[in-house]
Formats: structure tokens, C-alpha cells, sequence
């Protein structure tokens, strides 16, 4: 809703714009809603509730309430709260199974903002112009978006040596792979620089 305020000294009208606050979580609770909704029609299995045992700023400790047999360390993990549509991101550090089938996990949480990414392999006759370009190799990628932006990519596709396009959303960047900062079971967390 748009408030005009007449001011009583002058003849001038402030335009002041309000962003309804029911709206914000209107768009949340619908989220949350579609959400749920994918999830009822994925596999039986596929998501876990875990329940929290403890929380500090880099990292939680939960139980399994599943089997939770499918968790190793070293494991890259997404989670959400139950009443919050936004994911983060963990790595599995610590399991513990006891006798009655209880898995108990400590996770270190990853800082960033999780956004589906792509990472496409650039074929350096392409940058030359002086052969035809050959079959792009594609890669599913997760950008950790944040103060210090990183990826994490399925293992084995870091290479410093070679440039990449990164796509995110409608954005698309060449990037310079620049170092791997943690190898884990299934991913690797890469930082990069974006080329000018």
C-alpha cells in the first residue's frame, strides 16, 4: 500500500511505500506448502526426520529417528528446519550407532546460502577460435553463496588449469577454479574467482 503524507508547513507530498508484512510470509508459507508437497511424492525414504539434540553456531548434533543407515562421514547433508522452506547445508563429521538402532550424527554446518548451480567445462579451442568446439562437459554444482562464495562439485572435477563457466539462476560467470578446501565422500568445496 502506498501512504501519502501531506505535510502542513508546505504544499509538497512525501510518497512513503510500505511492503505489506503479511505478504512476506504469505510467499513463505507457500513455499513451505509446495515443499511438503514435493516431498509426499518423493520415494518413501528419501527424507528423514532427525531430531536436534544440540546447536551451536558451526554445527549441530542430532539423532536419526529413521535408520539412518545410509550416513557416513565425510557425507555432505541438506537440511531444513520443519517450519522453514530454506535449505542449508552440512558435512557429516561423527556417527555413533547404539544398541537400539539409534544413529547419532554431528554435523558441521557449511556458511553460505545453497543455490542449484552448473559448471560447465570451457574447451580451450573455443577461447582460440581455431578449431571447431567439441561436447561441453556439464557438471551439477551447488554455489555457497555468502561473505567468501564457494562450490561444491561431485568429486574429481576441480582442476585449477582449466577455466569454467559457472551458471546460477539467469547469471552466468567464467570462473577460475582456485583451490580445494575440504574432500569429502561425495563432493568437493572449491573456491574460485570470477574471470573479467
Amino acid at each position: 500500500p502506498v501512504e501519502y503524507v501531506r505535510s502542513t508547513v508546505t504544499t509538497r507530498i512525501e510518497v512513503r511505500l510500505h511492503a505489506p508484512r503479511e505478504r512476506a510470509s504469505v510467499a513463505h508459507e507457500e513455499a513451505l506448502r509446495n515443499l511438503e508437497t514435493f516431498e509426499r511424492a518423493l520415494e518413501p525414504g528419501s527424507i528423514e526426520s532427525w531430531r536436534l539434540i544440540d546447536a551451536s553456531p558451526h554445527g549441530l548434533g542430532i539423532e536419526a529417528i529413521g535408520k539412518g543407515a545410509w550416513a557416513k562421514a565425510g557425507m555432505l547433508i541438506a537440511y531444513r528446519d520443519a517450519g522453514d522452506p530454506a535449505w542449508s547445508m552440512a558435512v557429516v563429521r561423527r556417527l555413533n550407532r547404539a544398541d537400539d538402532d539409534r544413529v547419532r550424527v554431528g554435523l558441521r554446518k557449511l556458511p553460505g546460502i545453497p543455490q542449484c548451480a552448473r559448471v560447465t567445462l570451457n574447451d580451450p579451442r573455443q577461447i582460440s577460435g581455431k578449431a571447431p568446439s567439441g561436447p561441453a562437459l556439464k557438471y551439477d554444482a551447488i554455489e555457497l553463496a555468502g561473505e567468501a562464495s564457494c562450490l561444491l562439485l561431485p568429486p574429481g572435477v576441480f582442476d585449477a588449469a582449466w577455466r569454467y563457466t559457472l551458471t546460477v539462476g539467469h547469471r552466468w560467470d567464467l570462473i577460475r577454479m582456485q583451490r580445494c578446501t575440504e574432500c569429502g565422500l561425495d563432493f568437493e568445496q572449491v573456491t574460485f574467482a570470477i574471470e573479467e
